[in-house]
């Protein structure tokens, strides 16, 4: 990226930045601007979030079976 890019809109600096891979998101009512990877892309396999497991049901009373 240029240091000097001259003026620019602040939407299209971010998206310049953070490169093809990423589409810029804006929640104009709760202020937040953040990136998504967009189809077609993926992350490294190292980088990938875990996923959650989903705690376990009991039964009510607290037996199972």
């Amino acid at each position: 990226m240029q240091y000097q890019q001259g003026p620019v809109r602040l939407r299209t600096a971010l998206q310049v930045m953070a490169g093809p891979a990423w589409q810029l998101e804006v929640d104009d009512v709760q202020r937040v601007v953040c990136h998504s990877l967009r189809e077609g892309y993926q992350l490294p396999a190292g980088q990938l979030a875990p996923v959650p497991a989903s705690p376990a049901i009991t039964a009510p009373g607290g037996t199972t079976g």
